[in-house]
């Protein structure tokens, strides 16, 4: 069931073992965190399944680190989107470049504020409450890092 909902997300992008594997990783993780918080059983419970099935969904956005998760289906649509605006193919490969190699730290942002946006669902609190500095020092320096990671594992 849940490999046929990503697909209706993704496409073909993502593999069964590898969306199973985050969103079951994610689950345990931020059901544990929620209840550490003081959540009850069903919120942490429900907070930990969104966050598990965004998180999978998110990770097949684009053609992450090593392709670990399939080929991103994003990618595509901007490159099509690309040839429809009239891009010179010069211009194309560079955007392209800069997606296939940044991505993960683009779906590390979306991940991080959608974390964010999903604590309310145990925490009772909305997105501005639960939004401190620390949590942008951390979200700035986890996107820093797995952009600079995209670029260093990525072929040039």
């Amino acid at each position: 069931m849940l490999y046929r909902a990503a697909r209706g997300v993704t496409g073909d992008a993502a593999s069964p073992a590898a969306v199973y594997s985050k969103l079951f990783r994610l689950m345990g993780r931020d059901s544990q965190t929620a209840r550490r918080s003081g959540a009850d059983y069903d919120a942490a419970m429900a907070y930990g399944g969104a966050s598990g099935f965004s998180g999978a969904a998110i990770e097949t956005l684009f053609d992450g680190l090593g392709g670990a998760y399939g080929k991103g289906s994003v990618d595509e649509k901007i490159a099509n989107y690309l040839d429809n605006l009239g891009a010179k193919e010069e211009q194309k490969s560079r955007v392209m470049w800069a997606l296939k190699n940044g991505g993960e730290g683009f779906e590390s942002a979306v991940t991080d504020l959608s974390n964010q946006l999903m604590k309310s669902i145990y925490n009772g609190k909305n997105m501005r409450q639960n939004w401190g500095e620390r949590d942008r020092q951390a979200i700035t320096a986890n996107v820093i890092a797995n952009t600079i990671l995209g670029f260093m594992v990525k072929e040039k």
